[in-house]
């Protein structure tokens, strides 16, 4: 017999609930101080913000190439340890903050901590494929996809009362090293899970794989093409169509609250589905999302505020669905012991994504809203297509597995 817990997807194995702690206290950090780190080093430094920003978009794009090889070593040296590694890494970074004051320095800083971020990712799906019960990842993954949203929403208004209380925002950090090592001690108690490889020689066979490189770049184009709302929407909202700055609240407000009640239940429909055919679903919720930004941009009143809920809803819907079936065809098509480094490898070009995001999408708004919108529709409509088509190959090969 089911129970509401079964129903809604929620997982059930002993260590679930310790897995999403964990987590939600490694967004929290997160939330606490990435919408402020901005503020937070031009204090601290003393440096124009061009130079501050010049210094985190490259420690990014470090941080994108490097966790293809930081997946290897998470399957060398277990996911367990190696996300442990990486939080106490973001832990004792955030503690010597306060110290630092040449920007030298802190180019240093932030360029390993994305390290330790994007590796903390990879651990984290590694471990929930070694944790969850078979048939179970999917479930597990949507947990923690639910955490990142809601831990990142509730640390960044805690972050913007810390920031207040503390002219230069030492207690914003303090109290992110404070959370990370709270995290660390949490993962200990996990099990050390999955098959451990013994060298490199394996390390060329991902990018030898083909049909998971495709799949690869599938997962960095819907990550950037969905990024539009988070970087582009607010822009677009207050800028060029001259709506109140608190609409962007509840916008984000919309986005996280969908997020915690409904993507645990959205990955249990999905789960005993094609996987593939699930991802065209996301991103084809996109591209009607896009669609309608574009038909409604000469809007006004009633209409536009309506058209902007459901825009908001529909994109919602459709990054529930692509966030957990994206992570899912990873893991299945990751041989044993090799998970680590193949999520690396999907990392990589969701990094990419993530790096270019921002320039690309203010460049489109100033050229022309319209047709940023109606691209963005048209590339989410692609990627569906090419999902579909990709869909015999991966469930043949995810076949073939099992029966290994």
């Amino acid at each position: 017999m089911s129970t509401i817990a079964d129903r809604l997807g929620v997982p059930r194995h002993r260590y679930a609930a310790r897995y999403g702690i964990a987590g939600l206290i490694r967004a929290t950090g997160t939330g606490l101080f990435y919408p402020f780190s901005l503020i937070y080093f031009q204090r601290q430094l003393g440096a124009p913000l061009v130079q501050i920003g010049t210094c985190l978009t490259v420690a990014g794009l470090v941080g994108a190439a490097g966790v293809a090889q930081t997946g290897g070593l998470v399957d060398r040296f277990g996911a367990r340890d190696a996300m442990v590694a990486a939080t106490l890494t973001r832990a004792a970074i955030f503690a010597v903050y306060p110290l630092v004051h040449y920007v030298a320095v802190f180019a240093v800083l932030a360029t390993v901590m994305t390290l330790a971020y994007r590796t903390d990712q990879v651990a984290g799906q590694a471990l929930a494929s070694g944790l969850a019960p078979p048939g179970e990842i999917a479930s597990w993954l949507a947990l923690s996809r639910m955490t990142l949203n809601v831990g990142i929403g509730v640390g960044a208004m805690a972050g913007g009362m810390l920031l207040a209380s503390s002219s230069n925002g030492t207690w914003l950090v303090l109290a992110n090293a404070a959370a990370f090592t709270i995290a660390a001690g949490i993962s200990l108690t996990f099990p050390d899970v999955g098959e451990r490889t013994t060298g490199a020689a394996k390390d060329g066979q991902v990018w030898r794989d083909h049909l998971f490189i495709g799949v690869a770049v599938l997962n960095g184009l819907w990550l950037l093409v969905g990024l539009a709302v988070e970087v582009g929407l607010p822009v677009y909202l207050v800028l060029y169509l001259d709506m109140p700055a608190a609409l962007v609240s509840v916008v984000v407000l919309i986005n996280t609250g969908l997020v915690f009640l409904l993507q645990l239940p959205i990955a249990r429909v999905i789960r005993d589905r094609p996987v593939m055919r699930a991802f065209a679903v996301g991103v084809g919720a996109y591209a009607v999302t896009f669609g309608l930004l574009f038909a409604t941009q000469r809007a006004v009143g009633a209409v536009l505020i309506a058209a902007l809920i459901v825009s908001v809803c529909g994109f919602t819907l459709g990054e529930m669905v692509v966030s957990v079936s994206g992570m899912v065809v990873v893991n299945r098509l990751a041989p044993p012991g090799r998970v680590g480094a193949y999520v690396g490898v999907s990392q990589l070009f969701a990094g990419l994504g993530s790096a270019v995001a921002p320039i690309l999408f203010t460049a489109g708004l100033q050229l022309s809203p319209g047709a940023l919108w109606l691209t963005l529709a048209g590339l989410g409509a692609v990627m569906a297509a090419v999902a579909l088509r990709l869909q015999s190959p991966v469930n043949a090969r995810i076949t073939q597995d099992q029966l290994t």
